[in-house]
């Protein structure tokens, strides 16, 4: 197989080349986060992205970045972002985009022949949708990590090898609808499931026994049913400004002690203590 020499690479090589170390260089010391940052946006690639040999170019909140061949730019690839003139969270989202979705910018080998989406009854369009997602869990590196290693239905996270990106799986059975994922694939493509989903159902298949596989998900009683009933505490303060603060409660009144708990509290904290009255 013949290599190409660096300077015969087209923008479609480099792309598909592209590292998150080699586009956090690209970024300078702040690269990572920036790109960890930029992921966290929903983007379109139909109607967001506009890509040719030429250059990819990114419209995101207002803003365009662009990314095209340079032969005096680093690696000679060269980003420019028509709001910013340091590198930003939108030049972070174009590489992040990159490096996640390099199989449906057509960045990772010639897709196989597939029947038009026109041509497709709604099973068989759906059936073809998690074929795609079924085919990227299985050829993306992705890291895996359990909350509780012990437990098949549990939540894990997922990190991308290619681009950083983390994100976690809820996972709660097998079928289509029973995990959930925070990626924004599983937020919009109504098919209740993604490849990440897709990625540890395939890895805990190999791990665990028949016996755990099919032992259904149960959810956990976290609480006393009976103390949901109770009214809620309302945080008072005696003898007006710069009193004490106390919780009130309406069934029992003031509990021994909370004079003080309440008292020392910042107010950013005052919440979380009546989450817990």
């Amino acid at each position: 197989m013949l290599t190409k020499a660096s300077a015969e690479l087209t923008l479609f090589d480099t792309l598909s080349r592209l590292s998150f170390a080699r586009a956090a260089k690209l970024l300078g010391a702040e690269g990572s986060r920036l790109i960890m940052t930029g992921g966290k946006h929903d983007i379109d690639i139909a109607s967001q992205v506009e890509f040719d040999q030429q250059r990819f170019r990114l419209a995101i909140n207002g803003s365009a970045v662009t990314l095209a061949l340079s032969p005096t730019a680093r690696d000679r690839l060269e980003w420019h972002c028509n709001t910013c003139d340091a590198p930003c969270e939108h030049a972070g989202a174009a590489f992040s985009l990159i490096l996640e979705e390099k199989l449906a910018l057509g960045l990772a080998g010639a897709p196989p022949e597939r029947v038009p989406v026109e041509a497709l009854a709604d099973d068989a369009l759906v059936a073809q949708a998690i074929a795609e997602r079924q085919e990227r869990a299985r050829n993306e590196k992705m890291r895996v990590r359990s909350l509780q290693p012990q437990q098949i239905w549990t939540d894990y996270t997922l990190t991308n090898a290619a681009s950083g990106k983390s994100y976690r799986v809820a996972l709660r059975g097998w079928q289509p609808g029973e995990s959930y994922c925070s990626c924004p694939d599983f937020r919009k493509n109504t098919l209740g499931t993604c490849k990440h989903i897709l990625h540890v159902l395939e890895k805990v298949r190999r791990r665990f026994t028949e016996s755990a596989r099919n032992r259904p998900y149960r959810q956990r009683q976290i609480c006393d049913p009976g103390m949901r009933r109770r009214p809620p505490a309302v945080l008072l303060r005696r003898g007006g400004e710069g009193g004490a603060l106390f919780l009130h409660h309406p069934e029992g009144g003031q509990r021994p002690g909370e004079t003080q708990r309440g008292a020392h509290l910042r107010p950013d904290r005052r919440r979380q203590f009546l989450r817990r009255a």
